[in-house]
């Protein structure tokens, strides 16, 4: 008998609100994702904390072969798994294990 309010973006996926039933949430966009086509030079590690993160990156580059590529969240993890990329999660979104994740891929 209770509800939830997602406050969300224009490209948000919903995963979490398809676990919940319809009439029980309400959802209110507070933002526009808009993609920006920027170029980056390579480098050894990339961190992507969302789909349209990725989408962004790709406009102008492409990941080198040997790249370590970390993902924030599953919904980051199986974008680009759909892209044909693999790459590691933190253990959580916390500092600390994003922190970590990027030392491993690192070697330190």
């Amino acid at each position: 008998d209770q509800s939830v309010t997602f406050i969300e973006g224009s490209l948000n996926k919903r995963v979490i609100a398809k676990a919940i039933p319809k009439e029980q949430c309400q959802f209110v966009q507070t933002y526009e994702t808009q993609l920006q086509d920027r170029l980056v030079e390579d480098h050894d590690v990339y961190f992507f904390t969302s789909p349209s993160n990725i989408e962004g990156f790709l406009l102008k580059n492409r990941l080198p072969k040997d790249a370590k590529i970390i993902a924030m969240g599953e919904t980051t993890l199986a974008h680009l798994n759909g892209l044909g990329f693999q790459a590691t999660v933190p253990n959580s979104y916390t500092h600390l294990d994003q922190l970590d994740a990027i030392k491993s891929a690192i070697g330190c």
